[in-house]
């Protein structure tokens, strides 16, 4: 049996743009905020390559690519713990860009737009390639400052 993790929001003083700290008010901070939830599977509570394809609009065959696996084991196991490591990569871009861009069409947007520091190449089209390292790292990059 797995130990139950709990997780209470925290909440955070915002000061105003005057001084008057009388007025500051308070906002909840979600802790769960980075996680983009309609990619996990909600019975083992695992990345689900269905879901994730469906997400970034990606036929079975890419993501399977992406994968290294055929499109007959995600159809049979979507959710299985050998698809867990390079699933994590491609959520953590999606669930980045979401949270960043705000939207899943702003994500596709960006996804599906050349991009100058992968030499014009989308972003997209690396998954089926097998180089989603590149893009997940251009997202820290990007989220540490760091424009090339």
């Amino acid at each position: 049996m797995e130990p139950k993790l709990s997780v209470t929001p925290r909440t955070r003083q915002i000061a105003p743009e005057t001084s008057n700290v009388e007025t500051a008010r308070t906002e909840k901070i979600d802790p769960m905020a980075h996680v983009a939830r309609e990619l996990f599977d909600p019975a083992t509570r695992r990345l689900d390559a269905k879901r994730v394809a469906e997400a970034l609009d990606l036929p079975f065959a890419q993501i399977a690519r992406a994968l290294d696996v055929s499109p007959t084991q995600i159809q049979r196991e979507p959710a299985g713990r050998s698809l867990q490591t390079e699933l994590a990569k491609i959520a953590f871009c999606y669930s980045t860009l979401k949270t960043v861009l705000g939207t899943r069409d702003q994500v596709l947007l960006w996804m599906n737009a050349p991009h100058p520091d992968l030499g014009g190449r989308q972003p997209m089209s690396l998954f089926p390639e097998r180089k989603t390292d590149m893009i997940v790292t251009l997202l820290q990059n990007a989220l540490a400052g760091q424009m090339s």
